[in-house]
């Protein structure tokens, strides 16, 4: 008799139980279990999935250090209207004492604009509570088929910074950096 390692008797196995279930089906049984064709399928608002994981909840009211949230949408670009415009979500006054409760220190909204829109966002949310916001510029996307975007947009996100916008922490302007050490060593001789 030959041995069968584990997966060749899964396989054999899903055969056996796969031609078990085609077989029972082949009866007149089957047919009268199945729903009518005529029934229409299950609209969305009426599905109401049960949840199969049943774990402890643990809700945190508060951070207990002080949290940055990097991750914001506070306002976006109006792209149909010329210049462009801002468009917020919330106000500062909404935002500010639910960061408080949350101790979120500050909030940084990836979605700062750019042009006219820029100066919106800044105005709205930086510049009363600098602390506690930071805007950041977008790249003017709808430009980007334009020759010379590449200089364009440099000259964008430079006007952004020259306006308030900020640069992510760490970041530097590579310009007022030292030239690098040129390396004449062995390992940089080619050989």
């Amino acid at each position: 008799m030959k041995k069968i390692n584990r997966r060749e008797w899964l396989a054999g196995a899903s055969l056996a139980a796969l031609g078990a279930s085609t077989f029972s089906g082949c009866g007149g049984k089957q047919a009268a279990e199945q729903p009518a064709q005529s029934e229409a399928p299950l609209a969305l608002k009426d599905y109401q999935p049960r949840s199969m994981l049943h774990v402890p909840e643990t809700r945190i009211e508060r951070s207990k250090y002080p949290a940055i949230d990097f991750h914001t949408h506070l306002s976006f670009t109006d792209r149909n209207s010329k210049p462009e415009r801002a468009r917020f979500r919330a106000k500062p006054d909404d935002i500010l004492p639910v960061m408080d409760r949350r101790n979120v220190q500050i909030m940084v909204n990836l979605t700062g604009g750019y042009g006219a829109a820029l100066v919106e966002s800044l105005n709205y949310w930086q510049k009363p509570s600098p602390d506690r916001f930071v805007i950041f510029t977008e790249p003017w996307f709808n430009r980007i088929t334009e020759s010379g975007y590449s200089k364009f947009q440099a000259e964008q996100i430079e006007k952004a910074s020259q306006m308030g916008a900020k640069r992510p922490q760490g970041a530097q302007d590579t310009r007022s950096l030292p030239p690098r050490k040129r390396h004449d060593g062995p390992a940089h001789q080619g050989g």
